[in-house]
């Protein structure tokens, strides 16, 4: 709530607020407007500790802007007030003061960026910067899901995580967010991109095109000349057909041996042989 001092002389700075995005600090409010004649309007702006009776000026005196930036004013984790105030040559308005402060709780966390997807043997490997400078404060969290399926999240303190057991050649999508302080950030924009063969699965591929290659040319060499003899003997055959027999021989050869020994008795005679007798005399 806004606390506003009695009386004032000028018109005290309405809708103060403060903005705080990734631990940058920022206190708005509209401008003030006044009668002519009473001068320039000029603003100043304090803090004070939220265990403290007194109050610390900040450098944001006599500014016409109607923002302070108070990044580097005290440190991130102090609890604090500020309150501002209209001033001019003549007069100045009552202070308005914001409620109790603490960037550390209060400020809202970014999210990652430059944030990187690559892909290799099955895995995806994100990259991304932190979105303030505390690094050793935040955690990172990254969702993770394919074809519209249930998201999953992978927790890291690192600004660089590889995400495993994954589908291959799947097209998987993801957001990062930073937490800090037991704050979530707010989650990136989502980037995507499509997984590739495990690296088991690209040896196998990769031997199989080594060993496939002389299989083919094995199998095609074998063909040719293969085919190369088929049709040699097709040619020699159309140009030098085989010797046959003539028909009458053929006939003759395949008649039975019976037959032709029967005919050649039907058309001879079978006779005795006849002898001479010749005596031989010896002279003793």
């Amino acid at each position: 709530s806004l606390i506003t001092d009695p009386l004032p002389k000028l018109p005290a700075p309405q809708n103060v607020k403060i903005h705080s995005y990734n631990l940058n600090r920022v206190l708005s409010w509209d401008p003030v407007l006044v009668e002519n004649g009473t001068g320039k309007v000029t603003y100043e702006v304090e803090f004070q500790g939220c265990n403290s009776t007194d109050w610390t000026q900040i450098n944001c005196l006599k500014i016409t802007e109607t923002q302070c930036d108070f990044t580097n004013a005290f440190l991130e984790f102090w609890r604090v007030f500020l309150r501002v105030r209209t001033v001019n040559n003549q007069s100045e308005s009552a202070w308005v003061s914001t409620t109790e402060f603490q960037a550390t709780r209060d400020t809202i966390v970014g999210p990652p960026t430059s944030v990187k997807v690559t892909s290799d043997y099955g895995l995806l490997t994100v990259t991304f910067s932190p979105p303030f400078e505390k690094i050793s404060e935040l955690k990172y969290y990254v969702y993770y899901w394919k074809n519209n399926a249930e998201k999953k999240v992978k927790g890291t303190q690192s600004t660089s995580v590889t995400l495993r057991d994954l589908y291959s050649w799947t097209e998987y999508c993801l957001q990062v967010f930073a937490e800090y302080s037991e704050r979530n950030g707010t989650l990136s924009e989502p980037v995507c991109n499509k997984t590739t063969a495990t690296a088991r699965a690209a040896a196998i591929y990769k031997a199989a095109k080594i060993f496939t290659v002389p299989i083919i040319v094995f199998i095609l060499v074998v063909g040719y000349f293969t085919l190369k003899q088929k049709f040699f003997e097709v040619i020699k055959r159309w140009i030098s057909p085989p010797f046959r027999i003539p028909s009458h021989i053929e006939e003759y050869l395949n008649e039975p041996k019976e037959h032709v020994l029967l005919a050649v008795q039907e058309k001879g005679s079978f006779t005795e042989d006849h002898y001479d007798t010749l005596s031989v005399v010896s002279r003793d």
